[in-house]
């Protein structure tokens, strides 16, 4: 459908961006969108939200979700790696990544707001703390993750252990625990 999902602009080069194309793949611009070059194929889900993520500090470090799993880049998108432990306990699962967003204090920890369907994986918000090695699901108190909880995530830029979760959720340490707002 080429649908376009996301657009992140590079916080260091405006000239550079990128942008995500259901059915085409992300594409990246480096001199303001007069020619744009194939950096990675792949098919990304049309509900998603914040698909692309950017490290403010050093913008060669770049995440990006897919239908298939979660990539990261440590060169401005020319090589990228999976980065999928944790996300898919069994063939049955059916995840639909919403968004992703890195912590402005460490390129290292990265939140991702998972919905799962059909599936004994919870939904929820994931953290990984070593680059999307390994994704651990973060407990909501009080109650569960439905699977419409956690699809956009942003983090306060004054202060990264403030997060905050669509519908209503919150965390003031991290990730570690949730509150309903």
């Amino acid at each position: 459908a080429n649908d376009v999902v996301d657009i992140a602009v590079d916080p260091q080069d405006d000239q550079t961006l990128y942008i995500a194309i259901d059915g085409r793949g992300l594409l990246k611009t480096g001199n303001g969108g007069i020619t744009w070059t194939q950096v990675l194929t792949g098919n990304f889900s049309i509900n998603a939200q914040k698909i692309i993520a950017v490290y403010p500090r050093d913008s060669r470090i770049l995440y990006i979700s897919t239908e298939d799993g979660i990539y990261r880049s440590t060169h401005g998108g020319d090589t990228w790696s999976a980065r999928n432990e944790g996300l898919f306990s069994s063939p049955e699962d059916d995840p639909r990544f919403r968004s992703i967003v890195i912590s402005p204090s460490n390129p290292d920890i990265v939140y991702l707001g998972a919905s799962y369907y059909g599936s004994t994986s919870p939904s929820g918000v994931y953290k990984s703390t070593n680059g999307g090695g390994l994704w651990t699901p973060t407990p909501l108190t009080g109650g569960y993750w439905e699977y419409r909880d956690a699809t956009l995530i942003e983090i306060d830029p004054t202060n990264p252990l403030v997060i905050y979760s669509s519908h209503r959720f919150t965390s003031v340490d991290g990730g570690d625990t949730w509150e309903s707002m």
